[in-house]
């Protein structure tokens, strides 16, 4: 069997592996947590396939992100992101992963990425004399961020990925404290020219009160813009359940 996860999604898993990503696009918001349930059920009942470290889902939140200029949001939507520990791993088992059968719910397309780059706050320096930074890998987020960009080619991903972060950890540096932010990472799907970001906050408001800052209008005038962004979709989640494979082993049936 497997280890119920509280806190969502190990990002350590995903340093060499794939993670691949689901929208579930659901009709009714009613029925968000009904299609999360459905999702993860196979996976608490067992067997794992070789390779699966991790599935979590979200749910998406009715609150939009009013600082995001040209942001697509998606109403009533639960995401599952599992994590493997290669992407062949992942293709052997792509007709399970699909998801199960849900009345009413089409399936998603998963779109499988690895990850490019990324920051915790805490791990970032900060001009403010004996100011302990928040976040790390123990934090636990009240809010996730999770948003997807589609670029015109590999270059302009990596570039825009490249500028975002160190514009980021620049301004940050500069400014101090970023409060309520835990850590955000990038990551590229295998044509490279989709993002998905997986952001970590504390409270939707710390999220919501970034994006209507002047730092955040750093951030971005320092990596260009959005200019080199052809398009963009994104929404605040909760983390609804997760399960991981037992740390003692990494192959054949996961363990409590």
């Amino acid at each position: 069997m497997q280890d119920t996860a509280p806190l969502p999604f190990d990002v350590a898993l995903a340093r060499t592996g794939a993670t691949v990503v689901g929208h579930w696009a659901v009709p009714d918001a009613a029925r968000q947590r009904e299609v999360a349930d459905a999702v993860m059920e196979p996976w608490r009942a067992g067997p794992w396939p070789d390779g699966l470290l991790s599935v979590d889902a979200f749910l998406s939140t009715a609150d939009k992100p009013q600082g995001e200029e040209r942001l697509e949001t998606r109403d009533s939507a639960v995401v599952v992101v599992s994590q493997w520990e290669s992407p062949e791993d992942h293709d052997r088992h792509a007709a399970r992963t699909a998801g199960p059968d849900v009345p009413g719910v089409a399936p998603p397309d998963e779109v499988a990425h690895r990850l490019y780059r990324g920051a915790f706050r805490r791990d970032l320096p900060s001009p403010v004399p004996g100011h302990e930074p928040e976040g790390g890998p123990d934090a636990e987020p009240g809010c996730i961020f999770i948003a997807e960009f589609e670029m015109a080619d590999t270059e302009s991903a990596r570039l825009w990925s490249d500028a975002v972060y160190d514009a980021m950890e620049e301004a940050v540096t500069e400014h101090g404290a970023l409060p309520g932010w835990i850590s955000s990472h990038h990551f590229l799907d295998r044509e490279g020219r989709r993002v998905f970001q997986y952001a970590a906050w504390a409270t939707a408001e710390a999220h919501e009160a970034f994006l209507e800052s002047g730092l955040r209008q750093d951030v971005l005038r320092r990596a260009g813009g959005l200019s080199k962004v052809k398009s963009a979709m994104g929404q605040r989640y909760i983390h609804a359940a997760g399960l991981r494979r037992g740390r003692a082993e990494r192959r054949g049936a996961p363990t409590r």
